[in-house]
């Protein structure tokens, strides 16, 4: 699997996950109406503990979504890199090569090539 393929599959699982954790805040909205209705309400530090539990879980995903984009955009920078050094390489290569013909034949193929 490439990086590309293995960035998505991770941002749907993340997506997917944001969705379980929306429902399950959206569950525990619905119990704590139904336990204030009934009287059996959790405490206000439950309900606190519980609320930082998620707030660390999403830092936790955001983390590996930060780590994800940072790994990628090393990779671009070293394909990057690659890519230039190739070029310097063929550049210096032709430079060579022009400077080894004869006189005319360089210049020639120095109008040619423009």
């Amino acid at each position: 699997m490439d990086p590309e393929e293995r960035d998505r599959a991770a941002d749907e699982r993340e997506a997917a996950a944001n969705k379980r954790e929306w429902a399950a805040d959206e569950r525990e909205a619905r119990i704590d109406e139904l336990a204030r209705a009934a009287g059996v309400a959790a405490t206000r530090q439950e309900r606190s503990a519980e609320a930082i539990a998620r707030a660390r879980s999403a830092i936790l995903a955001s983390t590996a979504r930060l780590d994800r984009s940072e790994a990628a955009l090393r990779r671009e920078n070293a394909r990057a890199s690659r890519e230039q050094a190739e070029t310097d390489r063929e550049s210096a290569v032709s430079e060579h090569e022009l400077a080894d013909q004869p006189q005319g034949v360089a210049q020639a193929t120095l109008c040619y090539r423009r």
